[in-house]
């Protein structure tokens, strides 16, 4: 029953992930109006809107114009599935309420970020509002820390990332880091304080380096390597994460 409850919550969430993702990147409303086809514009009917389901026995084709949808649906659902099934067996009652809101608005940010390269600022937002909620109410906070440790940590990383953006800039005439990601990294520093903050730093980085190499030299992308663009805010939020379940994991163990 446990596995088939994450299953069905993970599905859940992943089609909302994915259906705000869309929205978002095509200045729609999240709230209305019901599915549309972005091909035809009609309304999708339920019986075609079961995720993942929906998209293997429709043959990746959209039941009302039988034109091609995006894997990109699928994707997100399936993802969705393990982090939530990551969060139920790592966490429990006020903590795993908090980590399934952390995630659900970073899956929405990892794959904006990574199919469209924004970041937007209502959910950053939101992510401000769940951070003041743990940090004021709940008190759930894996890397223990404190309020001036915090402000520290994300006053010194939005400086240091807005320095990098700057000597990117100056000397390759292009950003290198956008403004959304100079933003993001401040309010998870919030989170991690300044002890843990060089390795959020440190392994976002990992990942988009190794991002720029699996596309240069697996894809045979034919554009210099420094020209490829990694989707950084992606990482830093594969991270951040990547460090709380590996946190909560050790002290399960202990």
């Amino acid at each position: 029953m446990f596995v088939i409850f994450t299953l069905i919550l993970g599905l859940i969430i992943g089609s909302f992930v994915a259906s705000t993702v869309e929205r978002l990147a095509n200045n729609k409303s999240f709230l209305s109006p019901r599915s549309m086809c972005p091909h035809c514009g009609k309304i999708i009917k339920l019986r075609n809107n079961i995720p993942i389901i929906s998209y293997f026995i429709q043959k990746a084709k959209t039941a009302c114009c039988q034109k091609n949808i995006s894997s990109i649906y699928p994707i997100i659902e399936v993802v969705s599935v393990v982090v939530f099934f990551i969060n139920f067996n790592l966490f429990n009652g006020q903590s795993l309420l908090i980590i399934s809101l952390l995630t659900t608005v970073f899956l929405i940010i990892f794959f904006i970020d990574f199919y469209y390269f924004i970041i937007f600022d209502n959910t950053l937002f939101v992510l401000i509002l769940i951070s003041t909620y743990t940090f004021l109410i709940n008190n759930f906070n894996p890397f223990d820390t404190n309020i001036y440790n915090s402000l520290c940590a994300s006053v010194s990383a939005i400086f240091i990332f807005y320095a990098i953006k700057k000597i990117y800039f100056s000397i390759r005439k292009k950003n290198g880091l956008g403004k959304g990601d100079i933003k993001l990294v401040g309010i998870l520093a919030l989170w991690t304080g300044l002890n843990y903050l060089p390795y959020l730093i440190i392994f976002a980085s990992l990942f988009a380096i190794l991002h720029v190499i699996i596309n240069k030299y697996i894809t045979q992308n034919s554009n210099d390597i420094l020209l490829i663009r990694s989707p950084y805010g992606s990482y830093l939020v594969t991270s951040f994460l990547s460090m709380i379940y590996l946190l909560n994991l050790l002290e399960i163990l202990r």
